[in-house]
C-alpha cells in the first residue's frame, strides 16, 4: 500500500500483459487524443508525440504529458503533471524519461546512474531528476512480515530532522491506531547506508483491534549536497494476520532482529 515509482513523473507497470490487449489499449488512447482535440477546453485537448518506439504511443496537453510502452510482455505507463512549470517543460521531461528507460531483468543492479523500479531502469543524465521511489516486499518465508523501503529526491521533507520525520510517520495514522514506542530512548541514533538517522520499535493497534509490531528508520536528505543525498525510510512490519498457515507470526524480537538486518544491508548502489 505504501508503494510509489515516482520519477520525473509517476510511472504505472504492469507485467503479464498480452500483446492484443496493449495493442486495444494504445489505440483506444490513440482515438481519444485525435478525437480530444474537437474539446472546447483548451486543457483537455491533446497532440500526438512521435515516440521511435513500436507498440507505443505519447500524448501532450496543457496539464499533462504521457507516454504507453508495450515490450516483453510489460506495459509501461509514465505521467508527468503541469503544476508549477510550462506544458513545454512536462513535455520535454516526458520525452527525456521515454529516451532514458529501458527494461530491466529481476535482480540487475544497473552500474550507471539512475532509478530502479520493478522491471525498469531509468538512466538518470540531469541533476534536476526528481525521484520519489518506494518498493514494497513481502517475505517468503515470513509472509506476514513486509518491507517498505522509499528513496526520495532531497526537498520540502529535508527540512525534517530524521527524528521529526520518525515522529511524522508514527502519527499520519497510515500503520494503526494506537503507537507505543518501546525502550528508554524511543528514538534512537542508527546508521543506514552509511549515514547517521534515527530507529524506533513499536507495538502496533490496528484499526481491527489486531497486535502488531513494526520497526521504523528515518534518514535525513540534504539538497545542498554534492552528491545525491536523498531522504530515506525504512519501514518493517509484521502483519500477524498474513501468517502462513501453521506458522505462528513472527515475535516482536524477530521483528526487530530482521529489520536491524535490513537496515544494516541497505546500501549507495555503485555507478560509473
Amino acid at each position: 500500500m505504501y508503494s510509489a515509482f515516482g520519477f520525473n513523473g509517476e510511472f504505472e507497470i504492469f507485467q503479464g500483459v498480452s500483446k492484443d490487449w496493449a495493442g486495444r489499449f494504445l489505440t483506444k488512447m490513440r482515438t481519444f487524443t485525435a478525437r480530444s482535440k474537437d474539446e472546447s477546453n483548451e486543457d483537455k485537448r491533446f497532440s500526438e508525440v512521435a515516440t521511435g518506439l513500436p507498440d507505443s504511443f505519447a500524448m501532450s496537453g496543457t496539464m499533462l504529458s504521457e507516454f504507453n510502452v508495450y515490450q516483453n510482455g510489460q506495459l509501461t505507463r509514465f505521467t508527468a503533471v503541469s503544476y508549477n512549470e510550462s506544458p513545454q517543460v512536462i513535455k520535454q521531461r516526458m520525452i527525456h524519461t521515454l529516451r532514458n528507460f529501458r527494461l530491466r531483468n529481476a535482480y540487475e543492479v544497473p552500474n550507471e546512474r539512475g532509478a530502479c523500479l520493478p522491471g525498469l531502469f531509468i538512466a538518470s543524465t540531469g541533476t534536476d531528476d526528481v525521484s520519489d521511489i518506494g518498493v514494497t516486499f513481502r517475505m517468503k518465508e515470513h509472509p506476514d512480515v513486509t518491507i517498505f523501503f522509499a528513496d526520495r529526491s532531497a526537498g520540502d521533507l529535508s527540512k525534517m530532522t530524521s527524528q521529526q520525520r520518525n515522529e511524522f510517520v508514527w502519527t499520519s495514522d497510515a500503520i494503526g491506531k494506537v503507537i507505543h514506542l518501546h525502550g528508554p530512548l524511543r528514538y534512537r541514533p542508527t546508521m543506514m547506508a552509511g549515514r547517521l538517522g534515527t530507529a524506533s520499535f513499536a507495538t502496533v493497534t490496528r484499526y481491527d483491534g489486531a497486535t502488531d509490531y513494526a520497526y521504523l528508520v528515518t534518514v535525513q536528505g540534504d539538497p545542498k549536497a554534492a552528491i545525491d543525498t536523498p531522504d530515506l525510510e525504512l519501514l518493517v512490519q509484521r502483519t500477524a494476520k498474513y501468517a502462513a498457515k501453521g506458522v505462528p507470526p513472527v515475535s516482536g524480537d524477530e521483528l526487530e532482529r530482521i529489520a536491524k538486518a535490513v537496515a544494516a544491508s541497505v546500501k549507495r548502489r555503485p555507478v560509473q
